[in-house]
């Protein structure tokens, strides 16, 4: 991405454009068998038998990407947010982030990560991704149907954020939908998808 100087007008400009992957990672609502950030695997915490080794890897490398998302998601703002006002680029400051998403949605989580540092929020303190499927897997592209949920992000005094910063109140909203993969040099990377709120799963 390029380097975003002047990030205090730039990234004002961005705000309207909230991408996909950054409101997937901020779903709200935390289930049963949600899980502390940022080790957790939410309903994933067991192998499935029933799946082919090939579906089994593209679901770890689906939830190894929300993961790392929400891992940096829970780390302080204060950093972050001074080194994108001193000018670095979103991709000097999470360069971790090509491992896991790739095309439009690494540019969506760039912009999510930096609308939400910028506000100087709090990332959810539990997630749950769910009982993912895999459908239309290939040796390139696979993708994955399931509804994932947290308790969105907060103010520093604990308040729920805005809704598109990944907040919401009452903190009760599920995201349903599907992830698109992409196989990269022997990982299953996040290319894109579509994500639609839920009452429940």
């Amino acid at each position: 991405m390029a380097n975003l100087g002047g990030p205090e007008r730039k990234w004002l400009r961005m705000l309207p454009a909230l991408v996909l992957l950054g409101t997937s990672l901020t779903a709200c609502a935390s289930g049963a068998g949600a899980t502390k950030i940022p080790s957790g695997l939410g309903k994933l915490g067991t192998t499935s038998t029933t799946l082919s080794p090939e579906a089994q890897a593209v679901i770890n490398g689906w939830s190894a990407d929300l993961r790392e998302g929400y891992k940096i998601l829970d780390q302080p703002p204060g950093p972050a947010r001074a080194n994108i006002v001193a000018g670095e680029s979103t991709s000097e400051i999470w360069p971790e982030l090509t491992k896991y998403f790739t095309g439009p949605s690494l540019q969506a989580e760039y912009l999510f990560l930096l609308k939400v540092k910028m506000a100087m929020l709090n990332g959810p303190s539990t997630y749950d991704l769910g009982n993912p499927v895999v459908r239309n897997l290939t040796a390139a592209s696979a993708t994955v149907y399931s509804c994932i949920s947290d308790p969105g992000t907060t103010t520093q005094d604990g308040s729920p954020a805005p809704p598109d910063l990944g907040g919401d109140t009452p903190q009760i909203k599920v995201l349903r939908g599907t992830w698109t993969l992409a196989a990269q040099q022997g990982s299953w990377l996040v290319s894109g998808g579509s994500q639609t709120s839920a009452g429940k799963c």
